[in-house]
């Protein structure tokens, strides 16, 4: 059971204020249920002369990355409607990575549902920003929360690539 407790403050995906639940993104199903990571404030981070040399001090937080973001009512849309086809997607991609030793390769990947990938991405991108998301970027927020909607503004790019450890991108 998690140590993480619920907070007060306003939906990332509907806006109302709610009693918000610690959101996994990426989902504890897709690789992020024990994952260590140092937490660094944003100013201590932005303070610092030379980003890629010497290691910045942070809090070490375990079991997975996320954030206070999501009412239970949206959470539980997002796992009813996106998170399997993107659990899916992201198993496809860990065992391609696992299976082949090689630096470069093309995939076809068949049998997967890129609309409801796509929306669980993009989901997960408003979750883990600011509230402000949601008044800046409302068509986001409407293909989202319509399952139905596949038309995502041509302003509106995803990409994706694959990697098993590293640093977080």
């Amino acid at each position: 059971m998690s140590n993480k407790k619920n907070t007060n403050g306003k939906c990332r995906i509907c806006g109302q204020i709610k009693i918000l639940s610690y959101e996994h993104i990426p989902p504890k199903s897709t690789f992020n249920k024990t994952t260590r990571h140092i937490s660094i404030p944003f100013d201590d981070y932005i303070k610092n002369e030379d980003l890629t040399k010497g290691k910045l001090k942070g809090k070490i937080l375990q079991g997975g990355i996320g954030f206070y973001s999501l009412c239970k009512d949206c959470n539980n849309f997002l796992g009813s409607n996106y998170v399997k086809p993107y659990q899916n997607w992201v198993q496809f991609g860990m065992e391609a990575i696992t299976r082949f030793k090689v630096n470069h390769f093309n995939l076809v990947a068949y049998e997967q549902e890129p609309l409801r990938i796509i929306k669980q991405i993009i989901a997960m991108f408003l979750a883990m920003n600011d509230d402000w998301y949601l008044e800046e970027y409302p068509d986001l927020v409407a293909f989202i929360k319509d399952p139905k909607e596949n038309n995502l503004p041509n302003k509106y790019q995803i990409f994706t690539y694959l990697n098993n450890e590293g640093e977080y991108r």
